[in-house]
């Protein structure tokens, strides 16, 4: 509530007009109220269940698509794996003992390689 008026005059300077006077706020006890009396309603005629269902997924943003979203050209596509690489690495004191490293991030291997460990 601290910024209501510089929205009402920025709703009004970019043409975005709101009836300010009859707004609902999602905080106010009369929405919250709403929201439970229609959830309870829901409920009581049978109506709420739970299911599951596949989704399109958004891994940059880690939420479920739309059906709105994906219709927007290159808004979805099939996201590649980052780069995995296993290295071993043969102890000097006991050869026949290696350890295994592995990394998604391979180019920090070429600091490692056996010429710079002598």
């Amino acid at each position: 509530m601290q910024y209501i008026d510089e929205w009402e005059r920025l709703t009004g300077r970019i043409g975005f007009w709101l009836d300010m006077e009859h707004a609902y706020r999602t905080f106010d006890p009369s929405y919250i109220e709403s929201v439970w009396w229609s959830l309870k309603e829901i409920y009581d005629r049978g109506w709420l269940y739970r299911g599951y269902r596949v989704a399109p997924y958004c891994p940059r943003c880690q939420t479920s698509l739309s059906s709105h979203e994906l219709a927007q050209p290159g808004a979805y596509h099939d996201d590649t794996p980052d780069p995995g690489v296993t290295v071993r690495f043969r102890l000097r004191d006991d050869p026949t003992t290696s350890l295994l490293a592995w990394t998604t991030t391979p180019w920090t291997f070429p600091a490692t390689w056996p010429w710079r460990l002598r």
